[in-house]
């Protein structure tokens, strides 16, 4: 078994961790030569992690306005809400939504969706690592809200969906965009 070795600002680090640790420091050495740019380095020749702060964020109609594109329930179904509160915490994990086993959307940063279903019992899952399952009830007429967020995971975070009660629902989702499909 290998010893401590020798990590990239001179501290020792355990066996088996100086590859993270090269990969983590390569991150931010640079790459070019200073003053020199392209697509994947800023002005300073430094690496500018894509997508970090742009692109991961959800567009669309906030949810006031989708409103009044939302079509009306019909009267045997239910209708579920799936959002994700707007934060940069895991914003590159976005795995998709399933309800009973059909992917409905995406768990997107600042985002939601809504899929009208049958009453009865349902499944609402996300999977990167792990998978996550919410198991629940729907009534005819019913409207659930379910959350998605993301957790600590051992190589990817975790994306757990937890239903919500409709009046903290309708505070958090009242700013998040509509990325469903565009409705009939």
């Amino acid at each position: 078994m290998a010893g401590p070795r020798q990590g990239p600002t001179g501290g020792l680090l355990p066996a088996g961790r100086t590859r993270f640790f090269a990969v983590a420091h390569a991150a931010v050495t640079p790459l070019t030569k200073p003053g020199i740019t392209n697509e994947k380095h800023s002005e300073t020749g430094r690496h500018r992690p894509a997508g970090a702060l742009t692109g991961c964020a959800a567009t669309g109609p906030k949810f006031d306005e989708q409103q009044a594109n939302t079509p009306k329930l019909a009267a045997d179904q239910g209708r579920v809400y799936f959002y994700r509160v707007n934060s940069m915490v895991g914003a590159a994990v976005q795995p998709d939504i399933k309800l009973d086993g059909a992917v409905v959307g995406e768990s997107k940063p600042g985002g939601y969706i809504y899929a009208d279903t049958s009453a009865g019992s349902h499944e609402a899952g996300t999977s990167t690592e792990a998978t996550n399952n919410l198991s629940f009830v729907l009534d005819k007429g019913e409207t659930k809200y379910v959350r998605t967020s993301v957790s600590m995971g051992l190589m990817v975070g975790r994306v757990k969906p937890e239903l919500v009660g409709q009046e903290e629902a309708l505070k958090e989702i009242a700013e998040l965009s509509y990325i469903g499909k565009p409705a009939k």
